[in-house]
């Protein structure tokens, strides 16, 4: 299993992409890719935004 944690905010669409295919490319045969990540909406009343 591999699991990718907390860095996908990091990079764009594409990027994502190429690194999530390369991890599921190595995973051996009935392996998994465990995703977590922390979703912000920029749009939630009260956000404050960094100086």
């Amino acid at each position: 299993m591999h699991l990718l944690s907390m860095f996908l905010h990091d990079w764009d669409e594409a990027k994502n992409r190429a690194l999530l295919r390369r991890s599921f490319e190595a995973l051996p045969s009935g392996g998994a890719v465990m995703i977590s990540e922390l979703l912000v909406n920029d749009e939630r009343p009260g956000r404050r935004r960094p100086r």
